[in-house]
């Protein structure tokens, strides 16, 4: 197949992509191709997706300065060169920054997570990160020393929740599934559940009963609980009085 029947071939399964995936605005939807094909012509971007290129790579690191906490994530696109690697994460903001310092905080400390992972894993290679913003087909590459900068960010701002941090193992998740489980609602059935938090814990925000309650949500949505709404509102009353 020719480059050019390849790309709008891409696209055509792009687009049949976002449909199935709800977008159903046809203005979005193309524009979402237009976006991506761009991206697959640009000249300067061929780079990215050749055979020496990794598609969504999700990483486990545990940093032994922050006390060996696990961080999780997947980054959209690796390059493997003889003596560098280049990670690049796909970003589709409307608006773009201008340099690399006018990036949001939030983004520069993923993007400091994957620099420390990639440090770890190739340690023998340069690494470099970038943003591909999606929007204007725009490849950043981010300072190194900003990168640093924002990952100390990270370290300080968790040392400092750290203080007041009291980890239990039985958290709101766990005392959920106790329950249900001491009730014979699972029925020996078992789970792997994996919880990303976003914001600390114990900061009074309503994160442990926010994820119990989507976990209810969940085994009502595959029908694994069928409950009548006054012995939904009784168990949640056991987890927890945010708990809705």
């Amino acid at each position: 197949m020719s480059p050019a029947k390849w790309i709008t071939a891409s696209g055509l399964k792009l687009l049949k992509i976002l449909k199935n995936s709800g977008f159903e605005n046809i203005q979005t939807t193309e524009r979402a191709t237009e976006r991506a094909i761009n991206i697959l012509q640009d000249e300067k971007l061929k780079f990215l997706f050749q055979s020496n290129s990794i598609a969504e790579t999700p990483f486990q690191i545990t940093l032994p300065e922050l006390n060996n906490t696990l961080f999780a994530g997947v980054i959209d696109r690796i390059v493997v060169l003889e003596k560098e690697i280049i990670a690049v994460d796909f970003k589709s903001n409307f608006l773009v920054p201008k340099i690399d310092k006018d990036v949001p905080i939030g983004l520069l400390r993923q993007m400091a997570i994957y620099f420390r992972f990639l440090e770890r894993i190739y340690p023998t290679k340069e690494i470099n990160i970038a943003i591909l913003w999606t929007e204007t087909s725009n490849l950043m590459f981010l300072d190194k020393m900003l990168l640093k900068k924002c990952l100390q960010t990270v370290l300080n701002t968790w040392r400092f929740w750290s203080r007041f941090l009291i980890i239990k193992k039985n958290n709101t998740v766990q005392k959920l599934l106790k329950v249900l489980e001491n009730k014979k609602f699972l029925k020996n059935i078992k789970f792997q559940i994996k919880i990303k938090k976003n914001i600390p814990q114990k900061a009074g925000l309503g994160g442990g009963s926010m994820n119990a309650s989507a976990i209810i949500r969940f085994f009502v949505s595959k029908k694994i609980l069928n409950f009548s709404k006054k012995n939904l509102i009784n168990l949640s009353k056991q987890i927890g009085s945010d708990v809705h």
